[in-house]
């Protein structure tokens, strides 16, 4: 899914580089997402205006109408579990910057780590009813996807857990909250 994500990047108005094209599906995903969640109208239509600037950058709309197709393939893996698909497009085609601290940490690795720190979580939901996962440096949201995995394979509730990443690229962030 990931080879087939960056294909269809490779695609997408030739004159642009991949990862320009990719911080755009970024930010219209996290637009598309992000606008139902909120609550007042200005919010919403400063999200709308957001996205048509995006799709603004792109002379052939036909190049925009094939980003809900990616967008599908994205969410379809996202859901399956076990990756971190934005991360790895990210790392893939180069669109991190090294300069800001941005790398990215291979899903199985944050997997270990999060079976390695999270091994007594259900104790800590039987004892005060929740547990609290804070991710200062939060990226594309690897290290959260494998924490909700392993508390999942582990048996706790999400419901019952509480997850806060931080993240202060704009880039990384719309990958974030695209997949987490």
């Amino acid at each position: 899914a990931v080879k087939e994500f960056g294909r269809a990047l490779g695609e997408i108005d030739r004159s642009k580089r991949r990862t320009e094209v990719f911080a755009d599906f970024c930010e219209m995903a996290y637009c598309a997402l992000a606008k139902p969640a909120q609550p007042h109208t200005d919010q919403r239509d400063a999200l709308e205006a957001q996205y048509m600037q995006a799709v603004a950058r792109y002379r052939s709309k036909d190049d925009v109408r094939r980003m809900p197709a990616m967008m599908g393939l994205a969410m379809k893996t996202i859901a399956a579990g076990g990756i971190d698909f934005m991360g790895q497009v990210a790392a893939e085609i180069g669109a991190l910057d090294a300069g800001l601290g941005q790398f990215s940490t291979p899903y199985e690795v944050s997997r270990l780590m999060a079976e390695m720190n999270l091994g007594d979580a259900a104790s800590i939901v039987a004892a005060k009813g929740f547990i609290t996962l804070c991710e200062p440096a939060a990226g594309a949201g690897g290290m959260m996807l494998a924490a909700a995995d392993t508390l999942e394979r582990l048996n706790v509730d999400l419901s019952d857990v509480w997850m806060e990443g931080t993240e202060l690229s704009r880039r990384t962030f719309h990958m974030l909250y695209v997949q987490v």
